[in-house]
This record gives C-alpha cells, structure tokens and sequence, in this order.
C-alpha cells in the first residue's frame, strides 16, 4: 500500500475550506478496486471517484498517512 501511494499518490490540505485529503489515481480499474477494498478492511471510510480513491475524514487522513508512513524516508 506504502508503495502504491508513494508512487502515484498524494495528500492536500486546504485550510480555507477546512478540507484533507490523500488520494490514489490509477486508470486500472482492478488496481482501483483492490485499494478500495483494502483501505476500507482497515477500517478507513475511503470512497471512490472517477480514476482515484480518496479518505476525506481529517482523523482518518492522518491516521492512514501515519499508517503507511506516507514520504517518510
């Protein structure tokens, strides 16, 4: 999972709007499907949008970054 968001994920925060995201796109709609099912077995509320898969909860976005150790190198 680290790597797959490593690769073609990301993270923003817009203070303004209150909003967090971490996202991962992907045209493979296996590969979407697969990471939806997963984050959600770890009990994240991620959903799916057009090519990417998101987790929009502020708790949850941290807890997942933290999880996968998101750009800790």
């Amino acid at each position: 999972m680290r790597g797959l968001y490593e690769a073609e994920g990301s993270f923003c925060v817009h203070k303004g709007t209150y909003t967090y995201k971490a996202f991962f796109s992907n045209k493979n709609l296996s590969m979407l499907a697969n990471v939806l099912k997963l984050t959600r077995k770890l009990g994240f509320h991620s959903h799916a949008g057009t090519n990417q898969v998101q987790i929009s909860r502020k708790a949850e976005v941290y807890a997942f970054l933290d999880l996968i150790k998101f750009r800790k190198y």
